[in-house]
Formats: C-alpha cells, sequence, structure tokens
C-alpha cells in the first residue's frame, strides 16, 4: 500500500512539474536572440610577404583606373577695347585685294554635286519667329579671329581643348570689332556659325564668344562639310534655309564654292589692330534686309566673283599648275563695275596671256 501512494505521489508530481514548466514558457517573453557581428578583417599597410612556398611568385595588386576627366570649364573672354571710328569715313567693302589663284582654278573646274549631297536632309530645325529673316552663316577662323596652337603675342585669350586623349592650349586673337559686329547681326540676322574645324574646338570657342546662346544660333562644323579637290566646301543646301536670303562671310572664296552668289570674301586677319573690315560690314549688312531683294543680285553686283572665273580658267590653261603666283590681283575701281568693265578688263588679260608664249618662242 505505501508503495502504491509512493508512485502515485511521485506520478502526480511529475505532472505537476510539466504543468508549471509549460505555464512558464507561455507566461515569459522569448529572449531575442543575438547576433555575432563579423567584423571585416583589417587590411593590412604593409604588403604580406609571401608564404615560403610561393616565393618565386609576385603578388598581384589591383591597380585602379584613371578615369580622363574633360576639362568642361568655358574661361571668361576679356573683349579687347576698339578704338573709335566714324564709320561715315570708312570707305564701302569691297573683299580681299587679291584672289587665291588654286581658289579660282578650283572654281573654275568646279564639278557638280553628288545625288547623295544634293538628296541630304537640311541639319538645322526650322527657323521660328524669333530669329531673323535672313541668315547670315559666319566662318571663324581667320574671319572672325586668329587661332592657334602655339604661343602668339598679344592674344587676348587661352582655352583648352580635349582631344584624342590630349590636352591642347588654344591662343585666341580677336578680329577688332568683333563684338559690335555680332551684336548689330544679330538684331537683324540669325547667326549661324559654319566652319571647317572640329566640333571639339569650335564649339568651345562659340561658348566663349557666346555665352549666354543669344547670339549663335545654330553651328555647323567639318562633318557638315563636303571635301572637293582637298577643300572643305560649306554647301548652303544642307542649311534648310531660303537662298534668297541668305548670305556667308568667309575669308575663302572656295568655301561657299557651290553658292558663289551668296558669299562675301573678307580679307583673311591674323594680327593687324587696325582692320576694319566687320565694321565696314555692319552697315551694309543692315541695309540688305531693308532693300528687299534677293540677295544673290545685291552680292553679284558688288563682288562679281563669278566674272573672274573664265580668266582664270584661261590662264590655268596657258600657263598650267603652279606657273602663275599664288595671288593675283583683283582690278580695284572706286564704284561697283558694270559687266561691260568687267568683260573688258579679264579680255584684256586673257589677250596678253595668249601672247605670253608668242613672246618667249621669238626671244
Amino acid at each position: 500500500m505505501n508503495q502504491k501512494t509512493k508512485k502515485v505521489t511521485s506520478s502526480s508530481s511529475a505532472v505537476r512539474r510539466k504543468v508549471s514548466k509549460k505555464s512558464k514558457a507561455l507566461t515569459e517573453k522569448p529572449k531575442p536572440k543575438t547576433v555575432k557581428k563579423r567584423t571585416p578583417p583589417t587590411q593590412p599597410s604593409v604588403i604580406p610577404t609571401p608564404a615560403p612556398l610561393l616565393v618565386n611568385r609576385i603578388p598581384i595588386i589591383p591597380i585602379p583606373k584613371r578615369r580622363h576627366r574633360m576639362n568642361n570649364t568655358i574661361p571668361e573672354l576679356v573683349w579687347p577695347v576698339d578704338r573709335e571710328v566714324d564709320e561715315e569715313e570708312l570707305d564701302h567693302h569691297e573683299g580681299p585685294m587679291r584672289l587665291d589663284y588654286d581658289a579660282m582654278v578650283m572654281l573654275a573646274n568646279l564639278p557638280p554635286l553628288a545625288e547623295e549631297i544634293l538628296s541630304r536632309n537640311a541639319a538645322l530645325p526650322i527657323k521660328t519667329r524669333s530669329s531673323g529673316e535672313y541668315t547670315l552663316v559666319l566662318d571663324l577662323d581667320e574671319t572672325l579671329v586668329h587661332c592657334s596652337l602655339n604661343y602668339l603675342d598679344n592674344s587676348n585669350m587661352v582655352f583648352p581643348v580635349d582631344f584624342q586623349g590630349m590636352t591642347y592650349q588654344v591662343y585666341v586673337r580677336i578680329r577688332p570689332f568683333l563684338r559690335t559686329f555680332l551684336t548689330r547681326m544679330s538684331k537683324v540676322f540669325e547667326i549661324i556659325v559654319f566652319t571647317a574645324s572640329k566640333k571639339c574646338y569650335a564649339n568651345k570657342l562659340c561658348d566663349i564668344l557666346d555665352p549666354q546662346k543669344t547670339i549663335i544660333k545654330h553651328r555647323l562644323f567639318r562633318e557638315h562639310c563636303v571635301c572637293v579637290y582637298g577643300n572643305y566646301v560649306k554647301d548652303l543646301s544642307i542649311l534648310g534655309r531660303d537662298m534668297t536670303k541668305t548670305i556667308i562671310l568667309d575669308n575663302a572664296i572656295q568655301s561657299f564654292a557651290y553658292q558663289l552668289n551668296n558669299g562675301v570674301p573678307i580679307e583673311s586677319w591674323f594680327h593687324d589692330r587696325n582692320d576694319t573690315e566687320l565694321l565696314k560690314l555692319c552697315s551694309f549688312f543692315e541695309t540688305i534686309p531693308a532693300e528687299g531683294r534677293d540677295v544673290r543680285e545685291i552680292l553679284h553686283h558688288r563682288y562679281r566673283l563669278r566674272d573672274h572665273i573664265p580668266f582664270y580658267s584661261i590662264i590655268h590653261q596657258q600657263e598650267g599648275p603652279g606657273q602663275l603666283p599664288l595671288f593675283l590681283p583683283i582690278p580695284r575701281m572706286d564704284a561697283p563695275p558694270v559687266q561691260e568693265d568687267v568683260n573688258q578688263t579679264n579680255e584684256q588679260l586673257i589677250t596678253q596671256v595668249a601672247q605670253k608664249p608668242a613672246q618667249v618662242a621669238q626671244g
């Protein structure tokens, strides 16, 4: 009897212990599990020595790649102070005193544009109402500025250009009265810069000349030119503008070979601080929109570039290339010559060239 009672009491006490453990487990809040943070291994400041088995092996240390940073900072241009000039006392603009012989021979033998060039889409968007009714296309080098990679005395500024992984310093001289010219022309014309230079250089130069982008509306570069006989020709049809209201100003006549009557030739500029060519053109260009005529008629009447081509063509046939001076003078007159005067001058020069071989044979 006692043994039975002991078994019952022991079993009941075991049951009570189990119940108490369950109740404690239900009442007590579970303890959060502690997660040990792994500390990253510290990198030794000194390269560890190789193991004995790797004595002949050189440890490879990764070298970070250097990124080439493009210099996008635009230096501020300090415009030169132009001297005071009375525009009424200036002569009319008549273009350069001499024409490039090779350029005129090229014009005399100019091939027609290929069909793929003629079928190109316009590179510029449609003109907006805020732009001028007439378009003025401007060249950069030797027309508005003179730039060089070599040091230039009296340069107005220097700016860097990144090209093919190299940084070049470009020295710039500003042509006299350029600021006046750009300011006055932007009120009358839609200004477009069309240059045969590289985009990386010309784009930055335009940003310097017009940092607010209020004067130069569009920019075209070398990739928009057509290469003819080694010359970069600016075919104006790529503009998508009305040719009766488009003018191009360039120091190289061959640059506008396919639209010769739209061009205004200007003397190449390098360093002359007394130059007034841009100031002469201000008053002339401002009168063109007021006339309301085809600009090709106005420019042909004043410069008559196409009238000189037959003369240079005959000289080239008589003498052959390389036999004449690089530059030949243009007959100059106070007033724009009429067609009969130009034809008479050309006939006299052609006669002189034709008589020269006979004189050499007699001598």
